[in-house]
């Protein structure tokens, strides 16, 4: 099962083919990030590289890492989580009124539909 779908714009992980010379300049054996410029499918893209020298490439049928695992292939970034955060259900249910809270209204001006990582923060200030 698919767990991410790639889109237009998203940053990902290329890897490229053994004798990819322009990809592997530099010494760059591993992976290299890459920007989203085309979507075929949920499994294929065209992607314009970021090597650490030179100028960005262009990449045609980039396949995903499960198609094509043993070379030209690309990945999604992983979130980095050293340590998973855990919170009680009241805890939860403190977030959620802090979130339709007239004090959130005042601090943030953001719609009340929206969260962002800034919520969280103030939130956790908070408690």
């Amino acid at each position: 099962m698919l767990k991410q779908v790639p889109y237009v714009g998203q940053i990902v992980l290329f890897k490229s083919n053994l004798d990819d010379v322009i990809a592997k300049s530099n010494h760059n054996d591993d992976y290299i990030p890459a920007i989203i410029t085309r979507k075929w499918s949920n499994y294929v893209v065209n992607l314009k590289i970021i090597p650490d020298c030179g100028s960005m490439q262009d990449r045609t049928s980039v396949s995903i890492i499960d198609h094509n695992p043993a070379g030209y292939h690309f990945k999604f970034i992983e979130a980095f989580t050293e340590v998973e955060q855990v919170y009680s259900e009241a805890e939860l249910v403190s977030f959620g009124n802090y979130l339709l809270s007239k004090e959130r209204d005042e601090r943030t001006q953001v719609h009340k539909h929206e969260v962002t990582h800034a919520d969280m923060c103030n939130w956790i200030e908070e408690h």
